[in-house]
């Protein structure tokens, strides 16, 4: 098993790809973190963007098999980029 975090502004109970927005840095898609910080550090910034809603870090779980998977387009990054 694999967890991995998404930080956002509202609970989030299922990943819905039709209420992705455009326009992100890999295109259209639901981006994951496995580290409970940077999610966070997401969290506070969408919420003071959009001065709606409160800090939510949503946690999913998935089998590690989904990383070869062909049914999502899975972009790993070996480190985190410091900009």
């Amino acid at each position: 098993m694999i967890t991995l975090y998404h930080g956002s502004n509202v609970e989030i109970e299922t990943i819905d790809f039709t209420k992705c927005k455009p326009g992100k840095d890999f295109g259209k898609g639901f981006y994951l973190n496995p580290n409970y910080e940077q999610a966070r550090g997401m969290a506070i910034r969408t919420t003071r963007t959009l001065g709606v809603g409160k800090v939510i870090v949503n946690e999913f779980q998935f089998d590690d098999s989904i990383l070869n998977s062909d049914k999502l387009k899975v972009k790993i990054f070996p480190d985190y980029c410091s900009n």
